[in-house]
């Protein structure tokens, strides 16, 4: 029977796909060896792996720095990033878009503000093609294709809740056929000014003096843009996961009969099921001079150092040359000593690693 490296010898596992080494998330090449970690487990994993490269401390980096969805590095190849509201720093308006290798990229869209008392709405159109200055033939083709959206009774789009406070505006955008709409408010409902909006734009329609007025039709250029997103800092997939890094860097560099020892049952089990990871994370005060052959990345590579001390196998995980942690992976170890380093230039698309098993 094939075991697995975290649910060890449960029955009728499967071995299909692949796991990464380090996420591609973060831009992880290389994999274990087919027969190392089970499909089974691998699903277990995906949804903390999810949230702490989307909403941890890694989220930040992620966006400076990339990679993209499984490692991507080329925009043409990322297929569906991740609409936010961002803030042009000079002037503080809000615009549907997204960052990708460090870059701002906006979204076709509409910035729509309600006036409560008078019961009408002004509606801004914003785009950001740097080259093309033909505004009227693309804003004619983005209004043609929100109008469908708008008449559609059984319209689909992502809604974001990420506006400040409380505001009448708000904001639809399209991406690869998807429509994003944001609002300040939680329950927004956009039915509710599907009809102004259609009569608004029926009347721009009619009266010719205000087809394509310039205050109305925005073309931004490259501006400076922040955003701010809540980070939960509760949560824990983000020691989760610098956990699973370490014992997969180790698996791969020593092999799976090393990690399949039960000096390693308590980490594994608690990797699967999402528990106690405290218990592994230790204050770097108390490793001074452990880990003294650690480097200084240039190109914010990842790297991790794996290595013994008696019975005691510990681990430094840094991603992104930015976050550090500091692991107690076993105190049962009883096997030859090691060291090893692990290191990912996910940039240039190179991982290798470094072992001394006689330290």
């Amino acid at each position: 029977m094939e075991k697995c490296i975290y649910l060890n010898s449960h029955e009728n596992l499967t071995f299909i796909s692949g796991e990464h080494i380090i996420p591609a998330g973060l831009g992880g090449i290389k994999k274990l060896p087919k027969g190392y970690v089970s499909d089974q487990a691998n699903n277990m994993f995906s949804k903390f792996e999810k949230t702490a490269l989307r909403g941890s401390l890694l989220t930040a980096n992620r966006i400076r720095h990339g990679p993209g969805k499984r490692g991507n590095q080329d925009l043409a190849k990322e297929k569906n990033p991740v609409v936010r509201l961002l803030t042009i720093d000079e002037t503080k308006e809000k615009n549907l878009g997204y960052i990708f290798m460090g870059s701002t990229y906006l979204i076709p869209q509409i910035e729509c503000d309600y006036n409560l008392l008078s019961g009408e709405i002004r509606v801004i159109f914003r785009r950001d093609d740097y080259d093309d200055t033909e505004h009227s033939k693309y804003f004619r083709e983005f209004k043609k294709k929100l109008l469908e959206f708008l008449f559609d009774r059984n319209k689909k789009y992502t809604q974001l809740s990420t506006l400040n406070g409380h505001t009448n505006k708000f904001y639809i955008g399209l991406l690869n056929n998807q429509w994003i709409v944001a609002s300040s408010y939680k329950n927004f409902d956009l039915e509710k000014y599907v009809k102004i909006m259609i009569s608004y734009f029926f009347c721009e329609a009619v009266d010719k003096s205000k087809l394509f007025m310039p205050d109305n039709y925005q073309n931004l250029g490259k501006m400076l843009f922040s955003f701010s997103q809540e980070i939960d800092l509760t949560d824990k997939s983000f020691f989760y996961l610098i956990l699973k890094i370490a014992f997969n860097s180790l698996a791969y560099l020593m092999g799976k009969e090393i990690v399949l020892n039960k000096s390693f049952d308590s980490i594994r089990n608690d990797i699967v099921y999402q528990q106690n990871v405290e218990k592994y994370i230790i204050n770097p005060l108390e490793l001074e001079g452990l880990f003294n052959k650690q480097v200084k990345m240039s190109n914010n590579e990842h790297y991790i150092v794996v290595k013994t001390v008696n019975n005691n196998v510990y681990a430094y995980v840094a991603l992104y040359d930015e976050w550090f942690g500091h692991l107690l992976l076993s105190d049962e170890y009883d096997g030859q000593p090691f060291y090893m380093e692990y290191i990912c230039d996910w940039k240039n698309k190179n991982e290798y690693e470094k072992i001394n098993n006689f330290i």
